[in-house]
């Protein structure tokens, strides 16, 4: 069995960079204390998993709003989700009133450079939708 009390780490690392040990150190503590200010990730990264709702957590808001079951809360967001994509494809705005509004945008096809190489390439036409605000939401968000 292993002595927990020692700190332990692989041969390899003292060669590879002389910086890594402490790294690693740094790495060992954070995962160990995860409470303290070294391991909490900053705000506005993409590590930040506190401040990111996702679909789950949409189906979770829905599922505790109308008591209902999960599986029902589940379709409820996939019927929203896929009402939206569908209007969207056949070019339709998508208007929900306080929310915001989804626009499908046509963008021409146009003449870039190759960052690589420097050469001048055509860009297809595409279309791609976009999301507009609206006044409620602004608000909100302020």
């Amino acid at each position: 069995m292993v002595n927990q009390s020692k700190f332990y780490y692989p041969a390899c690392i003292n060669w590879l960079y002389p910086s890594t040990i402490g790294t690693y150190l740094l790495i060992r503590q954070a995962y160990r204390s995860r409470d303290t200010e070294l391991a909490k990730p900053k705000v506005g990264t993409a590590t930040n998993f506190e401040k990111i709702m996702n679909k789950a957590d949409l189906v979770d808001a829905v599922h505790t709003k109308l008591q209902g079951t999960k599986k029902a809360a589940e379709e409820a967001v996939d019927t929203v989700f896929d009402g939206i994509t569908g209007s969207l494809a056949k070019g339709q705005e998508v208007s929900i009133s306080g929310f915001g509004t989804f626009i499908v945008r046509k963008r021409a096809a146009r003449q870039g450079v190759n960052p690589r190489t420097g050469e001048k390439i055509q860009i297809k036409a595409t279309t791609t939708p976009k999301f507009r605000a609206g006044k409620n939401l602004k608000e909100a968000v302020r």
